[in-house]
């Protein structure tokens, strides 16, 4: 007898952190998933891409309260992290992201997905072909330096573009926390997509290695949670790749030549041709997904 599957799995890790992943969603841009609970209010940054009920996972588990309220967060526009608020009634996303969300704009959102990367289609008749981001409207949006009160903790977001022009952190004083959606991970970083800007990105990272030594615990977008010495070192390690190059032209020359063919041209886009041409790249990211 088979025995049925949940459609997220999660762990436990200290400061009442989890982190959530999707168990049906087998692809290189598996995203993570972080409940962080408060006295009066439980926060869940990022929320995947959107197939399976999240918040009622959520709430079966206890991770977040029934009593409380709750509000979600994406950490930026893409829609391994977006894909799932519309299924919350409050949540937050940076302001120069608000409109592509509330407009479904498949340019930013980004949306990429095979019928072979879903284990476990939400309806028997569902199709990769047909995915998009559903639209949703913020409740709350964001600026640099905003704060999320849940009571007894204190979270305050970091607006670092670059990845994309709303991309943000978020940084938990007391605990020494930070949340880091794409900007830094283990793993390639993407900073050549048409939302991308190496200029940006680079002043992103160089802000954040500012913070570095008051970071004690680091959850990414994507893969393993790290200290704050493996962010210090990831910092280093990709500024040096930038430095000495003309990387700021030949990223305009990129934007400007993928741009161009991404809203020109429906399909093939530059999302598919990247996401379908870089079999080396995800696997250098996140191995066998």
């Amino acid at each position: 007898m088979s025995i049925e599957r949940e459609p997220f799995t999660y762990k436990k890790y200290p400061n009442g952190v989890y982190l959530v992943r999707e168990t049906f969603y087998r692809a290189w841009s598996l995203a993570n998933i972080f409940v962080v609970k408060g006295a009066t209010k439980d926060l869940i940054i990022d929320t995947g891409i959107g197939l399976w009920d999240l918040p009622g996972f959520l709430k079966n588990h206890d991770l977040i309260s029934k009593k409380k309220p709750y509000e979600a967060v994406a950490t930026h526009i893409h829609f391994d992290h977006s894909g799932g608020l519309h299924q919350f009634e409050n949540f937050a996303i940076h302001r120069l992201e608000a409109n592509a969300i509330s407009t479904g704009d498949a340019f930013e959102l980004a949306w990429h997905m095979t019928q072979a990367e879903i284990l476990q289609p939400p309806t028997p008749n569902w199709q990769a072909q047909d995915y998009k981001t559903p639209n949703a409207t913020p409740t709350r949006v964001l600026d640099d330096g905003d704060v999320f009160d849940l009571g007894n903790r204190k979270i305050r977001v970091l607006h670092l573009p670059g990845h994309t022009k709303g991309s943000i952190a978020l940084y938990e004083e007391d605990t020494k926390s930070l949340w880091t959606g794409d900007i830094i991970y283990q793993g390639p970083i993407i900073d050549c997509a048409p939302t991308s800007y190496i200029p940006d990105y680079i002043k992103a990272c160089e802000q954040l290695k500012q913070l570095a030594p008051y970071v004690d615990i680091v959850f990414p977008g994507h893969g393993d949670i790290f200290d704050g010495k493996t962010l210090d070192q990831l910092l280093t390690d990709y500024l040096a790749s930038k430095q000495a190059c003309c990387s700021g032209v030949k990223d305009s020359m990129l934007r400007t030549a993928f741009g161009v063919m991404v809203k020109v041209h429906a399909k093939p886009s530059y999302w598919t041709f990247f996401f379908t041409n870089n079999n080396n790249f995800k696997q250098q990211r996140f191995g066998n997904t």
